[in-house]
């Protein structure tokens, strides 16, 4: 019988564009937060909740960089969608492969093996799942060259052009 594994990492992403990303993180350091602004590109990161501290950092930092080579200034799914999903279906690195159910969600799947650039040495094929009816993300799952599991991001309420308050990307 399998054992279902827990997520290792969990966080609110919040992104408004063109370029303003907040991170939320629930697991493994609930209340930390980190805060990008692309006209500025610094991250604005308070470690510990408990901490009246807040660090000031460049976006790749090693400090705030996951631990498959993430940066949070492509953090975003529009970043996503020019670095790595346009590019590899224009040059014949995507396969639409079938419709199915995710979290709910009737989705469109997509096996996607980049044949360009950065991202070939990191992950070796993605399968994007995305929702039927909005065309926004459900989820991401990579492998890596030689074919291992390495990670799955799963997009939760995931909405276009969500509201916030002013000062939401500026804490």
């Amino acid at each position: 019988m399998g054992r279902r594994l827990k997520a290792d990492e969990k966080m609110i992403l919040s992104v408004r564009a063109p370029g303003d990303i907040r991170v939320d993180l629930l697991r493994p350091r609930k209340g930390a937060w980190l805060i990008y602004r692309k006209d500025t590109n610094q991250v604005r990161v308070k470690p510990f909740s408990f901490l009246p501290m807040i660090l000031a950092l460049d976006p790749d930092s090693s400090l705030i960089t996951s631990r498959f080579g993430h940066t949070i200034n492509h953090a975003d799914y529009e970043s996503f969608y020019s670095r790595v999903l346009a590019p590899a279906c224009l040059l014949g690195g995507c396969v639409y492969l079938d419709r199915g159910t995710s979290m709910d969600h009737e989705v469109r799947i997509i096996n996607v093996a980049p044949v360009f650039g950065i991202a070939r040495p990191i992950f070796g094929r993605m399968w994007v799942s995305f929702d039927r009816k909005t065309g926004l993300p459900v989820s991401i799952s990579t492998m890596n060259s030689r074919g291992r599991f390495m990670e799955r991001i799963t997009y939760a309420h995931c909405q276009w052009n969500p509201s916030f308050s002013k000062k939401f990307f500026r804490e």
